[in-house]
């Protein structure tokens, strides 16, 4: 079975994980890939378990591998003027894997207002921050200002800790009496709509 095949079986496989949050039985993975015996789904599952695709779980279903949640990253594209994509040879991401570094320390936190813009930051974009992480200077993170909430870069002067924007329109934010840090952003993400 080529690599391709393997592929395609697999991107069944992740558009039932959307809709169901399981995997599907042997069976039904048979009548999912119109295949003729439940040998052949049981030799398709045998070689996405080898590829870390899927694996058998505690009651021999199958479950999500390793690999069941990367995506492929093709290239790099431009995005200022057009280019031909350079044609390396695409790898596999695991973008929850590469946004969050350890899952029981890590939140994530709605940006809201304009302040970070500079930091590529805007109203509305989902904010990966890690609670267990040590801040440093330069580092954007999320402050407790005398007991309320903000997303800014931390910096040190001669007067102290102080949070500072991403923004030209925005002051820096000095503590009055108490600067915490709940936590370091390690990444962002944005939805869009959908048409």
């Amino acid at each position: 079975m080529s690599k391709n095949i393997d592929h395609l079986h697999l991107a069944q496989l992740r558009d039932y994980y959307a809709q169901n949050y399981c995997l599907p039985s042997l069976t039904t993975l048979g009548e999912m890939l119109n295949l003729t015996s439940s040998a052949s789904a049981f030799f398709i599952a045998k070689r996405l378990k080898k590829l870390g695709f899927v694996k058998s779980g505690p009651d021999r279903r199958l479950v999500p591998g390793v690999h069941f949640f990367e995506s492929t990253l093709v290239d790099t594209v431009p995005a200022g003027t057009p280019q031909p994509l350079s044609g390396v040879e695409p790898i596999l991401v695991d973008i929850s894997q590469r946004l969050i570094r350890k899952p029981s320390a890590a939140v994530l936190l709605k940006v809201k207002g304009d302040s970070m813009i500079d930091a590529g930051l805007i109203s509305g974009d989902y904010v990966v921050v890690q609670k267990d992480q040590e801040a440093n200077p330069g580092d954007i993170v999320v402050g407790i200002v005398d007991g309320d909430y903000t997303v800014k870069y931390l910096d040190i002067d001669d007067n102290g800790t102080y949070l500072k924007a991403a923004n030209k329109d925005f002051p820096d934010i000095r503590p009055k009496e108490s600067l915490k840090i709940y936590g370091v952003v390690t990444g962002s993400f944005r939805e869009y709509p959908a048409p």
